[in-house]
């Protein structure tokens, strides 16, 4: 791969050739950096010191992020072969602190220790910076050509920045939907067993405060509500439809006290048990 040096020792490097065995390097030591690598065609997999990153762009491009903190082996034995089209930068850590001081990784918490990384597919726009690196256009003059590579560089480090945060957040949101379905459908199905903040925490794994806000943000109520209302529904059903007693569906609500019972149904349906029971009869 063709790597051009600029200032700041950023590097942008690119390749587009048909790639076999005689491609395949050994195992080697690479320093700390800062890596961005955008498979455009083609696929690769490769480790450093154990890490294993398998990019495939046979349906659509691919591109990883990744931080070194310190030595590491990089090993490509496991590269494919076939077309490959691909781009490569690399920097120092100082290159990015250099901008806004030493609190600019500390903003970066995707990529706050050694090996972290961030795989994803880059937008229409960070493809097309990437093959203009490949392909760039004719310049009459060396120096033009150099520049037009480092401004779409800086570009693609720009936007993979703004990428990798938004599939995060992405991921995130995904993560608290389907954690607060899995409690919901948890709790629909076990209504009549203990379902406190502990015995929740013990089953999720997951501490109360979390679980609350999982919860809330999702569905808009608490969970210890949610599980009130669900069980007074039940009881209403019961009274209602099945002729049961109202100690029986005080203990389909989990109530053990009738009065408290009859209250928090009143309170929830503007009816009491009895007159509900008594209009069902008629």
């Amino acid at each position: 791969m063709f790597m051009e040096r600029f200032p700041g020792d950023l590097q942008i490097g690119s390749l587009n050739e048909p790639l076999n065995e005689r491609h395949l390097i050994q195992p080697m030591t690479i320093g700390a950096k800062i890596q961005v690598l955008i498979i455009l065609s083609g696929s690769q997999a490769f480790s450093i010191d154990n890490v294993t990153i398998d990019l495939n762009a046979q349906r659509a491009p691919q591109a990883v992020i990744m931080r070194i903190d310190q030595a590491a082996i990089l090993d490509c034995s496991s590269s494919y072969t076939g077309n490959q089209r691909k781009i490569r930068m690399e920097m120092p850590h100082n290159w990015l602190t250099q901008l806004q001081g030493e609190a600019t990784m500390a903003s970066l918490p995707l990529l706050s220790e050694h090996l972290d990384h961030q795989i994803w597919s880059p937008s229409a726009e960070t493809i097309t910076l990437a093959e203009r690196i490949v392909f760039p256009p004719s310049h009459r003059h060396p120096l033009e050509r150099s520049l037009f590579r480092m401004s779409c560089g800086v570009e693609i480090l720009r936007r993979s920045l703004s990428e990798i945060n938004t599939h995060a957040s992405e991921a995130s949101r995904s993560y608290v939907k389907r954690s607060a379905e899995d409690i919901r459908l948890h709790i629909l199905g076990h209504l009549s067993e203990d379902l406190s903040l502990a015995a929740l925490e013990e089953k999720f794994c997951i501490n109360r405060r979390s679980l609350q806000r999982t919860f809330k943000s999702h569905y808009g109520i608490t969970i210890s509500d949610f599980i009130r209302k669900q069980r007074l529904d039940q009881a209403y059903d019961a009274l209602k439809n099945h002729a049961s007693t109202i100690a029986q569906a005080a203990h389909l609500a989990c109530y053990t006290n009738a009065a408290n019972f009859a209250t928090a149904f009143r309170r929830e349906y503007n009816v009491s048990p009895g007159e509900l029971m008594r209009g069902s009869a008629r």
